[in-house]
């Protein structure tokens, strides 16, 4: 063979390496597009999943808040008469101090006539309106809204901006107004509270959360418009201006927005990209316990986390076997030429080894019990902590959260005398029990073989007590084994965070660990 031949059979083979090079690249790119996507939703769905808990539990205090209030109307004006309206204003007054979230506060009689106005502004404090400053409210659209309440009901508005006099007040004021009427001695309609509340402290709850995206977080209202878009502000709020609403979410998203539409959650890829939805209540009308109702004007709201196709994240998903070609071959021909059977090693151990290094990344949970791995689990329970802790200095109330200290009892016992699968067996049973009956918001660890930890958000000892109660009688359901005993037996101990100062999550781990220590003695006692 002469040298030219060679030379020709080595470029012709380079030339091939390249195109199977790149070919490979594609199809790869294209084999892990769907891993990609469930990745990336599953992350983001958890992030919605944050914002609306938080949102939530702020419209759940928002309810007791008023509820609150109605009930200190009962009891001044029933005992005070003429006296009354003073002593309310001082007590709302302290109410309204301790809130940030609220922006104002108001008593209106049934003529709509202002007989109570209390402001507060981070800068300024509290105001109170004097009686000159007093205006009629029959006109607004909220007042028949509130004289058609019946008791203990509670009517919740859009979330909007502000209108006075039929034009946009001005510094904007995102608002949400929750309005529950108040009655005489006789139990005769006398007016209603109308509770105001500043929205953009609700919003930056979900800029918080959204800070952990890969994508854009839109908050959305029944009609597509834009609440919140985490990266701009020029088209949020925009339906409230003149000529603002074709400027929305559904208007340039219409398939998008009609499969959302039809679902409560889930996600959608596009040419555009990947979102993520979820739906946010309230809307229409909700039982909040036996004695409130409350009543929504608006009807559902969504939350979406959107990912570009043209964003750096955007790039693991892409179905566009074109799009992805382009990218595979760019602009330098002479070096894929040079350089085609190195690039296909590379490419080739490159797609390997980013595969296994992803699904190390990913690999949250235990793959036997569902539950999150120790790492993982420890940093949700952090982030878990200090979410709460700054809850606590927001809100000037204490949250609750506890740990559930469990350890199987007799499992190696199992694993000497039966052997691993039956272990592995019962390990699986007490987790789909556990698992059965932990609130949405809680989660557990998988700490050691036969240790769990159950990390419950707003739950008290008592109430992690209570819970456990549910856990353990899944447990003696579960039947007994030919000895007599019960065939699952677990240990637990219980401790609550005080979230003072000085306070570690490792010492309260301590606390529900010596906890079930102590009952765990017991039972070898009596088996």
């Amino acid at each position: 063979m002469t040298f030219l031949r060679a030379m020709k059979y080595l470029l012709i083979f380079l030339v091939l390496a390249v195109l199977l090079s790149a070919m490979g690249t594609v199809l790869v790119s294209l084999w892990q597009t769907r891993g990609r996507t469930e990745d990336y939703t599953v992350f983001e769905s958890r992030i919605l999943r944050l914002e609306k808990d938080q949102f939530a539990k702020t419209l759940n205090d928002m309810t007791s808040d008023i509820s609150y209030l109605a009930y200190t109307y009962d009891a001044y004006m029933g005992y005070f008469k003429d006296d009354g309206y003073k002593i309310l204003e001082n007590n709302w007054s302290v109410f309204l101090n301790g809130r940030e979230l609220y922006y104002k506060l108001r008593l209106i009689d049934i003529q709509g006539n202002e007989l109570i106005k209390i402001n507060y502004s981070k800068t300024k404090g509290i105001s109170i309106s004097p009686p000159s400053e007093l205006k009629n409210k029959s006109d607004r659209y909220y007042f028949d809204k509130a004289m058609s309440l019946s008791k203990n009901q509670i009517y919740i508005s859009r979330l909007d901006l502000n209108i006075d006099g039929g034009q946009l007040s001005y510094p904007y004021q995102p608002a949400l107004r929750l309005l529950t009427p108040v009655y005489d001695d006789a139990a005769q309609p006398a007016g209603f509270i109308v509770l105001s509340c500043d929205a953009n402290l609700l919003m930056q709850d979900f800029v918080d959360i959204a800070r952990a995206s890969d994508g854009e977080t839109f908050f959305l209202n029944r009609d597509g418009e834009w609440l919140l878009r985490t990266n701009t502000d020029e088209t949020k709020w925009g339906y409230m201006y003149r000529g603002g609403g074709n400027n929305n979410f559904a208007r340039q998203h219409p398939v998008v927005w009609g499969k959302m539409k039809a679902a409560d959650e889930g996600q959608i890829v596009t040419d555009e990209g990947l979102f993520v939805f979820k739906i946010v209540p309230p809307y229409g009308v909700q039982e909040i316990d036996e004695n409130t109702t409350l009543l929504s004007a608006e009807g559902p709201m969504y939350l979406v986390s959107f990912i570009p196709n043209n964003s750096r994240p955007g790039l693991n998903f892409r179905e566009d076997f074109r799009g992805l070609a382009i990218d595979a071959f760019g602009s330098e021909y002479v070096f894929f030429l040079i350089a085609g059977l190195i690039s296909a090693l590379i490419v080739i151990l490159g797609a390997v080894i980013n595969k296994e290094r992803r699904q190390l990344k990913i690999y949250t949970f235990d793959l036997l019990t569902g539950a999150y791995n120790r790492g993982p689990g420890f940093e949700l329970l952090n982030k878990t902590y200090i979410r709460l802790l700054h809850r606590r200095h927001r809100r000037k109330s204490r949250p609750k959260l506890s740990l559930c200290f469990l350890d199987i009892n007799g499992l190696k016992k199992i694993n000497d005398t039966r052997g691993h699968e039956a272990g592995d067996r019962l390990i699986t049973e007490v987790s789909e029990i556990i698992k059965s009956a932990l609130p949405e918001r809680s989660f557990f660890i998988r700490i050691g073989g036969d240790e769990f930890l159950l990390v419950l958000p707003d739950m008290d000892k008592k109430e992690a007590e209570e819970l456990w109660q549910r856990i353990f009688k899944g447990f003696r359901e579960a039947g007994r084994d030919e000895s007599g005993h019960d065939r699952i037996a677990v240990s637990h101990g219980i401790a609550e965070f005080t979230f003072e100062q000085g306070e570690t999550i490792d010492k309260i781990i301590n606390l529900a660990d010596d906890s079930m220590y102590v009952e765990k003695k017991s039972w070898h006692g009596n088996n």
